[in-house]
């Protein structure tokens, strides 16, 4: 017993060190029907990596269906639902959203000890070689749509903006606040969401 009590008492002062200082709170302590949005994955590249596939990574806005009992945490996503283990969502740390951000576009709350950013990064130069995202496209520079990564809803919503294989692309401005892009896109202007510019994928035109 006090061996345990060591450990738990060294535990709780090793997690006053800033190091160890994470943001948000883990997927598990969020309620049913609430939303939330990702702040970072701590966990390794294999897991993260399928949480990335289904559109669970830094920024994403999620639906909690149902937290309660011991099984999977279900949540969704735009139109589609997962179910979670536990182990697994303990490693997705988020934070509440706002009734003002609810319905606003995805910004991205990246911190030191994300790794997802790099992780798609590295995902998408193997696919695509050195192709870019449109939200690595600088001003005044022109590139044309490679491909269009993401799930259905977001693929249509930005194909219904005129975004398809093969269109021109030339960036007009890149704004933070909001976290979004203007871009000109067949002679109109339009503007795009930080989040939806990076599943845009281009090849600079030189």
């Amino acid at each position: 017993m006090r061996n345990r009590r060591g450990r738990k008492h060294n535990r709780e002062r090793g997690s006053e060190r800033p190091s160890a200082i994470r943001p948000g709170y883990p997927l598990t302590m969020a309620l049913s029907d609430e939303y939330v949005r990702v702040v970072t994955i701590t966990t390794d590249h294999a897991a993260e990596s399928r949480l990335v596939s289904m559109g669970i990574n830094p920024g994403a806005l999620l639906h909690i269906i149902s937290s309660s009992g011991s099984g999977p945490i279900v949540v969704a996503r735009d139109e589609t639902r997962f179910g979670i283990d536990r182990k697994t969502a303990w490693h997705v740390r988020v934070v509440p959203a706002s009734s003002e951000t609810l319905h606003a576009s995805y910004p991205l709350f990246c911190d030191d000890d994300c790794r997802g950013c790099s992780y798609r990064t590295e995902m998408m130069k193997a696919e695509y070689g050195e192709c870019i995202t449109l939200k690595m496209l600088k001003e005044g520079e022109t590139g044309t749509v490679v491909s269009i990564r993401g799930r259905g809803v977001t693929v249509t919503r930005l194909k219904n903006m005129g975004i398809s294989k093969g269109a021109p692309i030339r960036m007009v401005r890149s704004m933070q606040h909001p976290d979004s892009v203007i871009v000109e896109v067949k002679g109109k202007q339009m503007e795009i969401a930080g989040w939806d510019a990076l599943h845009i994928i281009l090849e600079v035109n030189r």
